[in-house]
């Protein structure tokens, strides 16, 4: 084998032979729990899981999901991050977000005002968090959708 078909056959299979990373998994929610509950405010952490495929790690970049509670537009958590990505594994990005009832019963249209009300009585709501999460595996971007709704007591 000559130098140059050496070359040709090695510079081949670098190019077919490497390929982009799998786009990570958005598995679910976890840990969902109002951690601060008052007239004011009221404060709903989680843990957005999901599960890197890859044999190479990365970080989350940014969050810019919409928390919807009870059907009415309650908040935004939107976050510039460097949260590491390890390889082949499960990984979790912590979520905060807190709410004003005054802000949910300016933003109520559809007169879901009542409802928030009576789950706040009941010390339940439906949260609904729905957006995208950033990330970068081995400098590749990837954009992963999130939608998830869970019951949570208050």
């Amino acid at each position: 084998m000559t130098l140059r078909n050496f070359t040709l056959l090695l510079l081949t299979s670098v190019i077919f032979g490497c390929s982009a990373p799998q786009q990570p998994i958005f598995k679910s929610f976890s840990n969902i729990k109002s951690s601060n509950v008052s007239s004011k405010n009221i404060t709903i952490t989680a843990n957005a899981l999901f599960h890197n495929p890859n044999a190479m790690g990365g970080e989350v970049t940014a969050t810019d999901i919409e928390v919807i509670i009870n059907d009415v537009a309650a908040g935004k958590i939107n976050q510039d991050l460097a949260i590491p990505v390890p390889a082949g594994a499960e990984f979790s990005i912590p979520l905060t977000v807190t709410v004003s009832p005054k802000d949910i019963y300016e933003n109520d249209r559809n007169g879901a005002l009542g409802g928030i009300i009576n789950a706040v009585l009941n010390k339940k709501v439906d949260v609904h968090y729905k957006g995208t999460v950033k990330m970068k595996i081995a400098g590749f971007p990837y954009t992963l959708d999130v939608d998830y709704e869970e019951e949570v007591r208050l």
